[in-house]
Parts: C-alpha cells; structure tokens; sequence
C-alpha cells in the first residue's frame, strides 16, 4: 500500500481489509517513500483473500487518500506476492 494518510493507524488498515478477508498482519514503517509518503504492508491468509481485496478495493479513497492504485493509472508499478507457506 502506497500513500498512506497520516492519521491512518495499523487498526484501521487491518479493520478495512478485514471486511475482504482474512489479515494475517499489517505492517507501516517509520522510513517514507522518496516522495515522503507513508507505506505499508498487509499479509492476508490466502491468495484468494489477496485477489478479493485487490477487486473489492481497487480505486478505494481513505482520509482523502488514495492507498490502492487504480487499475487504470499511468502508474507502472507491480503487485509483488511473497508465499511464506513453505
């Protein structure tokens, strides 16, 4: 997750995925991206979790922010799926 809001804590995140699936864990570091935005990480329990929050919140605005980028943007970035299942 990108562009996170300042006032958005970890519960927040975890409670808005949570509706979508199962979370696992969120993560949000100290260090900000080079253009001083938040980030964050959130680990889901299973894939198909991961494939119904990308659907059901794609485009999804938070505190003014949008934190998943929408399909459609000019932006070139890639989803990267780590597998911790072994």
């Amino acid at each position: 997750m990108a562009n996170l809001p300042l006032r958005l804590h970890w519960q927040g995140i975890w409670q808005c995925f949570d509706r979508h699936g199962v979370v696992v864990d969120v993560f949000i570091p100290v260090k900000r991206e080079v253009e001083g935005t938040r980030f964050g990480f959130v680990c889901m329990a299973s894939w198909e979790d991961v494939l119904r929050v990308i659907e059901c919140l794609d485009g999804f605005v938070l505190y003014g922010s949008r934190v998943i980028k929408d399909s459609s943007s000019s932006c070139n970035q890639e989803l990267k799926v780590f597998d911790f299942s072994g």
